[in-house]
């Protein structure tokens, strides 16, 4: 035989996979007839209907079906499920018309007796079916009509899920696109499936550094604990251009007023401290360190702004400048110049002031970097015609001389006043900017003097920092969660952590695990009760998603399993089940009283081959090939699987998203199974990274374009991974990447679009008899974050950043041969 009978799951019917595969193009046309084919062959294989009886140690075959029935084979196995014979029927093989019978003696079939063994009959269709032997069949009680349905009525369904997967250790995880098998690389001992229809319940958090008890009636959280003290605390104030103040009390430094208040603060040099404070949106609050511009002392003009650089011109002596001749007054026009070489901000002003007077020179600057005033200049003329002495250092001689109109003997020329730099926003070293709802830590540097530098604005806004310990001090605390719960903790609608609670219902969080700082002190906490989950020692973790609960399977890696095909047996009767087990696992949650109508859905986890229980206490058993029925064509269904980041203290440096979804095939002989793949996909991203720094940097060049749109196909066999195969790669995707600038923060934001696009993939798997072959389609957007640039002359001060990534799959078909 050139290739093995297969049988395989159905996820749509066979018409709506059919007019799938039709509707993509012409191209597909072969693809549309295999469907075609493959249709007809269903709908044969759900009515072929072979009961297989031993009575007296004779095999009995009858065909109860409508229509034909071709016996290609029949096996007989040990109680051990080893092969002990096999007897294959002529080509085309043994035609059986309905109600026909045939029946065998042991000695037919090339063994002794049919006592403790298990007899299977292969059909053309793929269909196999278990003989009844006449000690079970003797007992006409429930468990004979249960025994029929496992052999006959038992079918393999089909679930597709989607979502996404939580896991981590202790109360901390991170969370991925959910797929059938993942691999868990980081120390693990906890894991939840959060399925798209999960229910959540949506809990607000109204800031962080504080300790929470969940209050189940109201559905809110409720503050609880000690609240930290304030350590924050100054030496020195002033006010300059308005009448605001600065206050010291129990709850932090107030401020308020009109004009620009300053305090020093006292030294917390080395220690890191958590700032909140919530400052109106027309006021501002900047912690400053003052080593350009003294703010504390420098001049303040109330017109001009801070006096930032001063100085008088030189004089003009008289140069023994000589006209032969002169005979009247004339004038010489003197340029004065001086270079401060100071650095200003846009908001400056040259003025030389003489009293009540003020007066603008010329000004040259560079923008080298930093704004800076290079030059400042005044040009005068000066002239009256004299002729006397004019001495040097060591002589005289007499000629003209100049004299500063109308004095006739002045010691020398001036411009009279001051010149002065004036800044209403000098330059410092600017550390933090404070906004609204604002809570962030930082650590002050040792040996610097530190200022905070408000503007009212006729405002008033207090300022709070408490002494923080990384590594001991909660960012956020909540008890009296349900038990192991898994949550989500939601900021600005993007994932900044993820996790499960512990058995007594806490959530201990420091501020490493929520990534959460500037503005907006508070957020959303997401919890998923119904969710599947597991907390324990990991190997291999299956969800079983049907039934609501989760197994722990002995593996040499850390993996889940999403259980996506089921054995469904019906129930005939009232029956007690007993003893469920695959190949010795037990499945004691499916133990239990029945009755007639109802299903017991017992996951297929790959390795384990055989079903076995008690059934009113008599030992059954079912080989899973054996209930497995299909035409190796599956329809697949549209899914899609976001995923989002958010990082308040650092960029996004990645984001990625996967979705698909999973065939398998059984395979009845050695040989090659061939798979056909055609689906329709697109995929989007979406990184916006930001960076702080101390003086408004230049806008950013836009990045250069990185993410790709990939389908791969994963194979396993008997759950072991095989092999990938990459079937579609586009690094060409709509791209709108931008550079921003606003305050003292540059952006760069990289948006990817890939429309949809139709995939074609043939792949071929060797297969041995009764291996489970795996195919998980899915299609995958991964985006590189973009890094904004440090410009030259500026200091950073921090990152944040958030992204989001989508991939969806359309629809589409697997058809396998």
């Amino acid at each position: 035989m050139s290739s093995p009978y297969l049988i395989a799951a159905i996820g749509f019917s066979a018409l709506v996979a059919l007019s799938m595969i039709s509707s993509i193009s012409d191209v597909f046309t072969n693809n549309a007839l295999l469907a075609q084919d493959a249709m007809i062959i269903q709908t044969q294989k759900h009515h072929e209907l072979l009961e297989m009886k031993v009575l007296e140690n004779i095999l009995s075959i009858q065909n109860k079906g409508i229509n034909p029935s071709t016996l290609k084979e029949i096996r007989i196995f040990d109680d051990r499920a080893s092969m002990l014979a096999i007897k294959p029927f002529s080509e085309p093989g043994l035609r059986i018309a309905p109600l026909e019978k045939f029946s065998y003696a042991p000695e037919e079939l090339s063994v002794s007796d049919f006592e403790s063994k298990t007899i299977v009959g292969i059909t053309e269709l793929g269909n196999m079916f278990t003989a009844s032997l006449d000690k079970l069949l003797a007992t006409e009680d429930d468990s004979t009509s249960m025994i029929n349905g496992m052999g006959i009525a038992s079918r393999i369904i089909h679930a597709n899920y989607q979502g996404k997967l939580i896991y981590g250790y202790g109360v901390s995880g991170v969370s991925s696109s959910l797929k059938p098998y993942n691999i868990i690389t980081n120390p693990a001992d906890f894991a939840a499936q959060i399925l798209d229809s999960d229910p959540k319940i949506i809990l607000t958090i109204p800031k962080f550094n504080t300790e929470y008890s969940y209050v189940p009636s109201q559905n809110a959280l409720q503050q609880s604990g000690a609240i930290r003290p304030n350590v924050l605390s100054y030496s020195q104030s002033r006010t300059v251009g308005g009448t605001g103040i600065a206050v010291q009390g129990q709850e932090g430094i107030t401020f308020s007023g009109t004009g620009t208040v300053i305090v020093k603060l006292n030294d917390f040099g080395g220690q890191l401290l958590l700032f909140e404070t919530n400052v109106p949106a027309n006021a501002q609050l900047r912690l400053e360190e003052f080593n350009e511009n003294d703010l504390m002392n420098i001049p303040y003009n109330t017109s001009y702004g801070w006096s930032v650089w001063s100085s008088p011109y030189s004089s003009i002596h008289p140069s023994g400048h000589v006209h032969g001749g002169c005979g009247a007054p004339y004038t010489v026009s003197h340029t004065l110049s001086l270079q401060p070489n100071k650095s200003v901000s846009t908001q400056y002003s040259v003025k030389r002031i003489n009293g009540a007077s003020s007066y603008t020179p010329t000004v040259t600057t560079s923008t080298s970097g930093q704004l800076r005033i290079q030059s400042i200049s005044e040009t005068v003329n000066v002239g009256y015609c004299n002729y006397g002495l004019l001495c040097g250092d060591s002589s005289c001689t007499w000629g003209w001389s100049e004299y500063n109109y109308p004095n006739t003997h002045p010691p020398h020329i001036p411009i009279p006043g001051t010149v002065h730099v004036f800044d209403q926003s000098p330059a410092n070293t600017l550390h933090l900017t404070f906004g609204p709802n604002y809570q962030s830590t930082y650590t002050f540097p040792a040996g610097k003097q530190m200022y905070l530098v408000a503007k009212p604005n006729g405002n008033a806004f207090t300022i709070k920092a408490t002494v923080f310990d990384l590594k001991t001090t909660p960012y956020l605390k909540i008890t009296g969660l349900p038990e192991n719960v898994p949550y989500e903790i939601i900021k600005d609608g993007f994932a900044s952590a993820s996790g499960m609670a512990q058995s007594d219902g806490t959530v201990t969080l420091l501020l490493e695990d929520i990534n959460i700082s500037g503005t907006n002190q508070g957020g959303i906490m997401y919890l998923y009760p119904a969710s599947t989950k597991y907390r324990g020692a990991f190997s291999m973790v299956v969800f079983d998603n049907l039934n609501q609960m989760t197994l722990h399977v002995p593996s040499q890696e850390n993996i889940t399993y999403v259980a996506h095909a089921y054995v469904q047996i019906p129930i005939i009767g009232n029956v007690t089940i007993g003893d469920m087990h695959l190949d010795g696992m037990p499945l004691s949650y499916l133990n239990g009283d029945y009755s007639s109508g109802e299903r017991i859905r017992v996951p297929v986890i790959p390795g384990y081959k055989k079903i076995n229980m008690k059934i009113n206490g008599i030992a059954a058993s079912i080989t899973i090939s054996e209930v497995l029925g299909g035409t190796g064509l599956k329809a697949i269904t549209p899914s899609t699987s976001t995923i989002t980041r958010y990082d308040g203290d650092g960029i996004v440096s990645s984001i990625s998203a996967t979705t698909g979804t999973v065939a398998y095939v059984i395979s009845t002989a050695d040989g090659t199974i061939t798979t056909s793949i055609t689906a329709t996909i697109s995929g989007s991203s979406r990184i916006e990274n930001s960076a702080y720094f101390t003086a408004p940097p230049p806008i950013p060049p836009a990045p250069p374009p990185t993410d790709p749109l990939r389908a791969y196909v994963d194979i396993y066999r008997n759950g072991k991974f095989v092999s990938q195969k990459q079937i579609y790669f586009n690094a060409n995707p709509l791209v709108t990447n931008t550079g921003t600038v606003s305050g003292s923060s540059s952006t760069v934001i990289a948006t990817y679009t890939y429309p949809q696009t139709v995939i074609n993939g043939v792949l071929t798997t060797g297969a041995f008899a009764g291996d489970m072959i795996e195919f998980y389609v899915y299609a995958n957007t991964q985006a590189d974050g973009p890094i904004p640039p440090i410009p030259s002359g500026h200091t950073l001060t921090s990152h944040a950043g958030k992204g989001h990534a989508t991939a969806t799959i359309h629809g589409g078909s697997i058809l396998s041969s």
